[in-house]
């Protein structure tokens, strides 16, 4: 579940941060992101990871927080812009067939 739902907001975030390392804490905050999606009821259905129906939404979530982690640590050769929202959606493929 790692690569599903972790690695592609990793990617994405490092990517346009244009970081040449991966840190712990940028893993760390792509973690806390997946984390944050699973709710009460998933818990109670023994579910350890969000539905897959917002595989799409938290991997955006994940390429945010990256950045911003990646921006904090000093690893980033682009800061977020203001409009980090619009950039990271602009930029994520959209498979419609």
């Amino acid at each position: 579940c790692n690569n599903m739902f972790i690695f592609p907001g990793v990617g994405m975030g490092a990517h346009l941060a244009k970081t040449k390392t991966i840190t712990d804490s940028m893993l760390l905050a792509a973690a806390f992101v997946v984390a944050d999606f699973v709710n009460p009821n998933d818990l109670k259905a023994g579910k350890l990871y969000p539905d897959l129906s917002f595989l799409r939404h938290i991997g955006k979530w994940i390429t945010e927080a990256v950045w911003q982690d990646a921006h904090r640590a000093g690893v980033a050769q682009v800061a977020p812009p203001v409009n980090v929202r619009k950039v990271i959606k602009d930029k994520f493929y959209d498979p419609k067939y």
